[in-house]
């Protein structure tokens, strides 16, 4: 649609054209520039011609040196853009184009230690590992305060990638240059859980707690398992020193209590593992303790006495029975410990009950009760399917061809 602005701006510039060229043609005009020796004659047209095309000049050059001045706050403004869409692609876990946005904007961006951390936290995930130590190595070349972050990233890489010397020597000196640090704690605990090192897990203990973790952990069981099996000199010390460094809560828990006091008397501290069961039970019930209790090196009647006391306050289960049916073993009293160990076996089928019962029968005659009994708990532990069996004891091959054989021997 054409409107009316269309048509009269072009005749106006028409008619002042025109309006020019006539008054051109009147008058040219004249002026005279001089200086000194030196002047100029020209008419007032051509000098309006030569002002209108400085001034052109003037603002062509003024719209350049501007362009110029605002070319880097234009690339700095593209490198927020990609920034921030890099993290948004990042945070919506669309990897790719995160890894495009950033490395994009990589080189004008206000922050690029970010777009190379998250590059080298992008890399981890494609388990491009000389990637990540790339960009990590220049985010701490150029930003030397990033050492922390990016060496956080570094260890979690070589761990992931199961290089765990690597990843421990990164975690030691991060642990060196920021004495302290949970994460990095916490890195190091992981990497020797990894490891199975146990005694450095047990030094490290200490540090842990200092840093908020009170409460007991899964790795805990493992780390005393582990050093119950693997006996160094002075693992029962280091290990009551390393109890007593323990918060209540963590003291508290029924599975690290059980696992300590089971160290305890696998590693031969049989007085000090008696007066903490003994304490133990008295703050705790747990059945799992009464079976170490019946395991210790110390005399058998004060334990079993202690035992029977307990009895006539907490409830019975299987393995009560079955550490009052031990205890009983161990002062030679036969018949008392058969009737522990029946009393368990009605209150939970229990193999251990089964095969103490059993031992104890073939000891004292009872033949065919004990062989029952080995192979009823046989067919329990081996979960043997039910197939049908002769009732009475077959002859085998070898036999039937003896008996057949034996007449023509005379």
């Amino acid at each position: 649609m054409i409107t009316l602005s269309r048509i009269i701006w072009p005749l106006v510039i028409i008619a002042i054209g025109g309006l020019l060229g006539w008054l051109m043609r009147q008058d040219p005009g004249y002026l005279l520039l001089a200086w000194g020796d030196h002047a100029v004659e020209m008419s007032i047209w051509v000098a309006l011609a030569i002002v209108l095309l400085a001034l052109l000049g003037m603002m062509f050059v003024r719209t350049l040196i501007r362009g110029v001045i605002h070319l880097r706050p234009n690339r700095h403004q593209r490198g927020v853009q990609k920034l921030e869409k890099g993290i948004l692609a990042f945070l919506e876990l669309r990897l790719p184009r995160a890894k495009r946005h950033l490395t994009a904007g990589e080189a004008d961006s206000p922050l690029p230690w970010v777009n190379q951390l998250l590059l080298a936290r992008i890399a981890q995930t494609e388990k491009d590992y000389p990637t990540v130590a790339s960009w990590l190595d220049k985010a701490t070349q150029e930003h030397p305060h990033m050492d922390l972050a990016s060496g956080l990233l570094l260890v979690l890489s070589a761990y992931e990638s199961r290089q765990l010397d690597l990843a421990l020597a990164h975690a030691k000196r991060l642990e060196q240059n920021h004495p302290g640090n949970p994460f990095v704690l916490r890195l190091l605990r992981d990497i020797h859980v990894r490891l199975q090192d146990w005694q450095s897990l047990l030094e490290l203990q200490p540090r842990l707690i200092k840093t908020g973790r009170r409460k007991p952990e899964r790795w805990q069981c493992d780390m005393v398992a582990g050093l119950m099996e693997e006996a160094p000199a002075n693992a029962g010390q280091k290990l009551q020193k390393w109890w007593k460094q323990l918060t209540t809560s963590q003291q508290s828990d029924p599975d690290l209590r059980y696992w300590y006091l089971r160290a305890l008397v696998k590693l031969e501290r049989p007085h000090i593992a008696l007066q903490a069961i003994e304490h133990a039970l008295s703050q705790h019930w747990d059945s799992r303790l009464l079976t170490l209790y019946s395991q210790l090196d110390t005399p058998a009647r004060e334990r079993l006495r202690q035992a029977e006391a307990w009895l006539q306050k907490q409830p019975r289960d299987a393995l009560f029975m079955l550490a009052l049916g031990r205890l009983c073993l161990q002062e030679g009293l036969w018949g008392k410990a058969q009737d522990y160990f029946a009393d368990g076996l009605r209150l939970e089928p229990l193999p251990e009950l089964e095969l103490e019962l059993a031992r104890l029968e073939a000891a004292l005659g009872q033949n065919q009760q004990s062989q029952e009994r080995l192979a009823r708990v046989s067919a329990q532990l081996l979960r043997l399917p039910p197939l049908p069996l002769p009732e009475k004891p077959a002859r085998t091959e070898y036999e039937k061809a003896q008996a057949v054989a034996a007449p023509t021997d005379h």
